[in-house]
């Protein structure tokens, strides 16, 4: 199944990197470049799973996670926590805030793929352990580069092999093709 994806993220560079790995799967992606822009984006459209950071400027992402737990629009969508953090102590954290799944980066594939697959199947009220096997904190995780929390950008998977591209100018759209 191909899922609508919101990706709440102030390093651009690692909102860019992860948006291009979900985008590989099919999914359509939305990046939000921080909490503020999020909560914008979830008054216009509410997506089907949610990849959330912790740390970023101003609002945190347990702040926003705990919104999300409280506002009947959002309140059943799956949320996995992408962050630098592997303490065990901000696992726990982000689980108990009401994260579905939580993932250290720099995400592997796998990870991501294990998150979705595991999240989506998830009640809101449950959460999943994080693996054993997440990779270690990356040195590229280090203080954001991106400008302040000022814009939204959609990023259209690459169309599988066989399909028509999809113009420039017109939203991805996930669904199946019709009969």
């Amino acid at each position: 199944m191909l899922y609508n994806v919101l990706i709440v993220e102030d390093d651009r560079q690692m909102a860019q990197s992860l948006a291009a790995q979900i985008g590989v799967m099919g999914h359509t992606v939305v990046i939000a470049y921080g909490p503020r822009v999020a909560i914008r984006q979830l008054t216009e459209v509410i997506p089907d799973v949610i990849f959330m950071d912790i740390n970023m400027p101003g609002v945190d992402g347990l702040e926003v996670l705990r919104f999300l737990r409280r506002d009947p629009a959002t309140m059943k969508v799956p949320v996995i926590i992408v962050s630098a953090e592997d303490q065990e102590a901000a696992k726990q954290a982000a689980l108990e805030a009401g994260a579905n799944y939580y993932i250290v980066k720099p995400p592997m594939m796998e990870d991501i793929e294990k998150a979705l697959k595991t999240a989506v199947r998830l009640d809101p009220t449950e959460s999943a352990e994080t693996p054993a096997d997440a990779p270690p904190e990356s040195p590229a995780d280090s203080p954001s580069s991106a400008a302040p929390d000022q814009t939204a950008s959609s990023v259209t998977p690459p169309n599988p092999p066989g399909t028509s591209p999809t113009p420039a100018d017109q939203p991805a759209k996930s669904s199946a093709p019709s009969a």
